[in-house]
């Protein structure tokens, strides 16, 4: 009996305590949880609410008291209740806050909780007392972070099962964040994804500054379709079949505005398993935007491209399309199509067949790039074995481009060769030389120079070209130049010049430096003989300066040129001087600089020329002066003394003359000399006008009225001579009549001329003696041998009154006549005048026998003499000979010059 009763004294006291403790298991619980966060140095406060075998409810805070790291209003763990140990399936936090600091790595810690978490990733195997489908959810989630740009907060929803996000919502609250030189304005941020609906978008809206780019309005919206997470045992899946990503901006930097940016991907998969990933999408791009920029300095030097670029740049779009792989680690793109981008007025920039591969530290590409649109550069870049390697890379190109720029009309640039990049400097080296060419050179109104070309070469062993940024610096050569020069129909040629500048964007300074240069002339009649040139060329602050010297082909010195030009007015000015040209008999000679001057022969004296060439880009002028100081030389004429002459050129491009030009010359040693020569003239570019010229001659004067001639249509040139007192003793003796007819007297009158493709002609000239004077024409110039001497009587009488002829009057009608000849129709009256008085005595058998007039019968002196002649003379070859009289002296050997014909006969 004693023993049922301890027994169920026994039982009642076990149920007592059991119920005890059951009553009491709250209090064992929060002494629990207290004693495990005391034994990790983490202050804490929990109070639970339920306690049951279907799970637990409490209120918790972790951390310092009056801001714990990790706290909730309510923590339910639901446990499964088929089990009799307790088993976590679910874990839910109502209005959870987190507090965390972000460092400069990007590590995510919890103040003093830290070193806690950091002990559970320190423990190895599986809690049996959580699920391994263990979900969990965060009701009102507010995650306060500390960063390095500022506070942020996020606020939300979020669920996990199997510790992947099954659903998230997600609100960051406005804030300003700054890190080093980015100051970012958050207005809104959001991000949202349901598991089940396989459903992914992001939003954010705000703005951002640093002190490159600005960055106003932006709004960022983002989606993905059919979203798929997979994983398992440390490989992780991430399969989107369909994403997109729109962004928008008010304006971006100073100038840029209605940015847009869409980003397509379709096919997206990544893979991720023993710490590797791989992936693969196909991916798209479209974007679009514009910008006012005014380019400045580029409006000065060309109005026309830097209205193009801002035209295309107000508006454009840029699109992509390609399929990008990323496996062990090394990406690769591929486009599918050209990238494309568009201007507003039809420019266009395009890259085709472009392959990108590798990885950041090492990448190889492949493209070609076309640029072209109207007004603006057409250029042509093909890029092969790019590789970029330890942050540079180098890349073998080939390039052709075609453009315009100020006054440099049809460029045209070509070569190929090695190009590199290593820390934000750049070098081109190209293989041989780049051909470069220009159409014209067009400073004004009218071009300066055409056909321009030549090879621009590297140093031995050297870049060519070699920058950072917008600063560059090119060194090298041009070899092989040449141009024509329109306006003074020459050509430049064998040109070398060794180059030195550099620039930041456009070129800022640096020097040519021409060590060979050859003009030659381009005129259909050559007007100069080829010429040499060295000098210089240099830039700075955004103004061009040159010197060169001019030599002949003899390596004498002529002169020099000097020019200025202002790039951002596209003006400027040259100076030409050439001070003292001398002339010697045995050094320079005329002949030695032009062929023109060939007929100045051996001649002696000096010579200066200056002149000055302006251009704006409207218009080009130029005047000059040529000084004869004082000048010999042999001219067609014979020598030609003390010739002198200032010359005022209004225009040297082409060359023109101010009207009226003097030039005098003292004396000309012809056979019959020309002493007091005074000329006055002018010329331009279409004609050449003779406005007189006076010369003392035989002992009188004469002069030539006005006269133009044509240059581009010579045709026929037509003027008239007045003579005075000119000595008709002078005039025969001169010439090769001179052993047969003597002449005395002095004529004057007027004559008429023309000159054309037949030669001298004249045309209805009439002389007319100012006195009495005399003739005498020996009989053989009008019958040679036999005829002479056995002439009749009749025939007798007229050898005799021209033999013998004192004339009271004398004029003479002179017309050109076919095959070159002068026919002179003489009207002469006077009476005989043989040296000794002769009478007329006739046999009176020879009167009777009627041979009286067989035979000569002397003409009475005195015998009057009305007399008109009708004779010609071969004119062409008259002056021939009169040439035939003054070369003889032009040859050492006092022979004929060889170019002139020997002595005409009558």
């Amino acid at each position: 009996m004693k023993r049922r009763w301890w027994a169920a004294i026994v039982l009642g006291v076990v149920a007592v305590l059991l119920l005890g403790l059951w009553l009491a298991r709250t209090m064992i619980a929060v002494q629990f949880a207290r004693s495990y966060f005391d034994s990790h140095g983490v202050r804490s406060s929990v109070e639970i609410g339920e306690l049951g075998f279907s799970g637990v409810s409490a209120r918790f805070a972790l951390g310092a008291g009056d801001a714990p790291e990790l706290s909730a209003e309510r923590i339910e763990l639901h446990f499964d209740p088929l089990r009799w140990m307790p088993y976590v399936t679910e874990v839910r936090l109502v209005h959870p806050l987190v507090r965390a600091r972000i460092d400069d790595a990007g590590n995510v810690t919890l103040g003093s909780l830290q070193a806690w978490i950091d002990s559970l990733r320190r423990q190895q195997g599986k809690s049996p007392y959580v699920s391994d489908d263990l979900i969990v959810s965060l009701a009102g989630l507010r995650l306060m972070l500390t960063t390095p740009a500022g506070p942020a907060e996020v606020d939300g929803d979020v669920r996990l099962e199997k510790n992947l996000p099954a659903a998230l919502s997600l609100q960051a609250r406005p804030t300003n964040l700054a890190y080093r030189g980015m100051a970012v304005t958050v207005a809104a941020a959001n991000l949202t994804y349901d598991q089940k609906a396989q459903k992914l978008s992001a939003g954010f809206s705000g703005s951002a500054k640093s002190a490159a780019v600005q960055a106003q309005d932006v709004t960022v919206a983002s989606d993905a379709a059919g979203v798929k997470w997979a994983a398992a045992e440390g490989h992780l899946s991430f399969v989107v079949p369909s994403a997109r990503l729109h962004m928008t901006a008010a304006s971006v930097t100073a100038g840029l505005s209605a940015r847009k940016l869409d980003v397509t991907a379709r096919n997206l998969s990544i893979q991720y398993a023993d710490g590797r990933m791989e992936g693969a999408a196909d991916l798209g791009l479209a974007t679009e935007g514009g910008m006012d920029a005014a380019f400045a300095p580029l409006q000065a030097a060309d109005p026309a491209l830097a209205g193009a670029l801002r035209q295309n740049l107000k508006h454009w779009s840029l699109a992509l399309a390609g399929h990008a792989v990323y496996r062990d680690g090394k990406a690769a793109f591929t486009a599918s199509q050209p990238v494309l981008w568009t201007g507003a007025k039809g420019a266009t920039a395009r890259l085709s067949g472009l392959t990108v591969s590798g990885s950041p530290n090492s990448l190889h590409a492949v493209l070609e790039a076309d640029l072209a649109g109207p007004g603006l550069p057409a250029a042509k870049l093909t890029v092969r074995d790019l590789l970029w390697s330890g942050g540079g890379f180098t890349a073998k190109a080939a390039f052709d481009s075609r453009f315009q720029f100020a006054m440099l009309r049809g460029v045209h640039l070509s070569g190929q060769g090695s190009f590199s990049w290593q820390n934000g400097q750049y070098a081109f080296t190209p293989s041989g030389c780049v051909q470069a060419s220009l159409a014209a050179f067009h400073p004004g109104a009218s071009d300066l120079a055409k056909n321009v070309q030549g090879d621009v070469c590297a140093p031995a062993q050297q870049p060519l070209l070699t920058g950072e940024g917008a600063g560059w610096t090119l060194t090298g050569e041009a070899r092989n130049a040449s141009a024509d020069l329109p306006l003074a129909t020459a050509h430049v040629e064998n040109v070398t010049t060794k180059l030195a500048f550099d620039g930041q964007g456009a070129p800022r300074k640096g020097t040519a430096t021409i060590t060979t240069a050859q003009m030659v002339d381009r005129a259909a009649s050559q007007r100069f003989k080829p010429l040499t040139g060295s000098g210089t060329a240099s830039l700075a602050d955004g103004i061009w300066r040159g010197r060169f010297a001019a030599a002949n082909a003899k390596s004498n010195s002529l002169g020099e040129a000097t020019f200025v030009h202002t790039m951002a007015t596209g003006s400027g000015t040259a100076h030409i001087d050439a001070p003292k040209i001398t002339f010697t008999a045995e050094g320079e000679q005329p002949a030695d600089l032009s062929p023109l001057l060939v007929a100045l022969r051996r001649a002696e004296g000096t010579t200066a020329f200056t002149g000055d060439v302006d251009w704006t880009p409207q218009a080009i002028t130029s005047r000059g002066k040529l000084t004869v100081l004082s000048l010999d030389f042999m001219t067609p004429l014979g020598k030609a003394h003390a010739v002198k002459s200032d010359i005022l050129l209004i225009s040297l491009l082409p060359p023109a003359t101010a009207p009226g030009q003097s030039l005098t010359i003292s004396r000309i040693d012809w056979t019959l000399p020309f002493s007091a020569v005074d000329i006055r003239f002018g010329f331009g570019p279409t004609t050449v006008q003779l406005a007189k010229a006076d010369t003392d001659i035989a002992e009188g004067h004469a002069s030539l009225g006005a006269i133009t001639l044509s240059l581009a249509n010579p045709g026929k040139v037509e003027g008239a001579a007045e003579i005075k007192g000119i000595s008709l003793n002078a005039l025969v003796t001169a010439s090769n009549l001179g052993g047969k007819v003597k002449l005395e007297g002095k004529v004057s009158g007027h004559i008429p001329f023309a000159m054309g493709p037949d030669g001298f002609r004249i045309i209805n000239g009439h002389v007319a003696a100012d006195g009495p004077g005399r003739l005498s024409v020996d009989r053989s110039l009008w019958a040679q041998g036999e005829a002479a001497i056995s002439s009749n009587a009749v025939q007798d009488f007229a050898y005799q009154a021209l033999e013998y002829l004192a004339f009271d009057q004398m004029s003479a009608d002179l017309n050109s006549v076919a095959n070159g000849r002068l026919q002179i129709v003489f009207r002469i009256k006077g009476k005989s005048a043989p040296p000794k008085p002769q009478t007329a005595d006739v046999a009176i058998t020879d009167i009777l026998n009627g041979t009286a007039l067989y035979k000569p019968i002397p003409l009475p002196s005195g015998t009057p003499i009305d007399l008109t002649l009708d004779t010609s003379l071969n004119f062409d070859e008259l002056l021939k000979s009169y040439a035939e009289a003054w070369s003889k002296t032009l040859s050492p050997e006092g022979q004929p010059d060889r170019n002139v014909s020997a002595g005409a006969k009558p």
